[in-house]
């Protein structure tokens, strides 16, 4: 079962815990605010609490289903064959996976934050945003225009509502930046001659190198919400919304794993991962009842449903989809479920 992988996982310490400092014995699946606290600890190891705001009014469900897809991500990652040895992957995932479905407090307070209200330039400047990623020359998936347009177009669709993908990515790359800074200026205080290159504080090391790292788990947060077009309704509604590089023309497929398969293993965690999707089952249950195994030559993952009580057909549909944008096939019969990677 998926939950026995999880613990496995869990078990498996060197494979997911990028900070020494780090030290979290409860089992973070045991409920949501355990998986709550996990997420904000793993932040706090790193220095970066500052980022995670633990009074605002978090979605406890989106926790528990980022912390799954965390797990899940380091029982796909064979599948990559990652060979990168900087920047550490386990540093990568943790910002990028923990803190994906972060943009939700803001999606979801429509009081606060009323969608028609709230254009791109109004939502930057209301959530105080100074580092605006949008404005950095990272490589992206998706240029400054095609991301503006299709906030907006979120905005406009009915019922409205903002891109919490595209919100939660804005919201990290500034944070992480005003984190930086801010112990930065703690460590200068203490020893006026380091350099922002390379330093050490708090039992850490700092490099303004990663400031590229800041940028890259960013974008992947503003890309994991923004999806293509490959239904006829859907292509002319993003050609009038000058989205016309969102639109598949099939048989290409834009995302590759050989290109980026960082954001190829994000884009998958976060689709085939089953707790937000069946949101009537206590989660628990979910994970007892669905099984998901990796094989590597060739690159298959095998996705079982052991309870036939859950209705999985519409979920089975949702991850047939992903053959459309990412470059992978998928196959169902019955209730078991085969993706295999190109």
């Amino acid at each position: 079962m998926l939950i026995d992988k999880y613990k496995q996982k869990f078990n498996e310490t060197e494979i997911w815990k990028y900070y020494d400092n780090f030290y979290f014995p409860d089992n973070p699946f045991e409920s949501e605010s355990i998986a709550k606290e996990f997420i904000s600890k793993y932040f706090k190891a790193g220095g970066k609490d500052s980022v995670i705001k633990d009074k605002i009014p978090r979605d406890k469900a989106r926790d528990i289903h980022s912390v799954s897809t965390f797990f899940l991500g380091f029982l796909l990652k064979p599948l990559l064959n990652w060979t990168d040895p900087e920047p550490d992957f386990r540093y990568l995932w943790f910002m990028a996976c923990l803190y994906h479905d972060y943009g939700y407090y803001v999606e979801y307070d429509r009081g606060k934050f009323p969608p028609l209200q709230f254009t791109l330039e109004n939502i930057i400047k209301e959530l105080n945003i100074e580092f605006n990623l949008l404005k950095s020359k990272s490589n992206r998936l998706h240029n400054t225009n095609i991301i503006e347009n299709y906030y907006n177009y979120c905005r406009n669709l009915n019922p409205s509502f903002l891109n919490h993908g595209i919100i939660g990515g804005l919201l990290l790359y500034d944070g992480l930046q005003k984190n930086f800074n801010a112990n930065f200026k703690q460590a200068e205080a203490l020893n006026p001659n380091i350099k922002k290159k390379d330093f050490s504080y708090n039992g850490l090391h700092w490099s303004s190198d990663h400031y590229n790292y800041y940028e890259k788990v960013a974008n992947s947060i503003v890309s994991h919400n923004i999806w293509y077009a490959y239904k006829p309704d859907d292509k002319e509604k993003y050609k009038a919304n000058k989205l016309d590089e969102l639109i598949i023309r099939e048989p290409s497929k834009p995302i590759k794993c050989e290109s980026d398969p960082f954001l190829f293993l994000l884009l998958l965690a976060d689709t085939i991962e089953p707790i937000k999707f069946f949101t009537q089952h206590k989660f628990d249950c979910v994970l007892r009842n669905i099984n998901i195994d990796v094989f590597l030559d060739p690159k298959i993952i095998s996705i079982t449903i052991d309870n036939l009580c859950m209705e999985y057909h519409f979920w089975f549909e949702k991850i047939m989809g992903m053959q459309k944008w990412l470059d992978l096939s998928v196959n169902a019969t019955g209730c078991k479920l085969v993706i295999e990677i190109k």
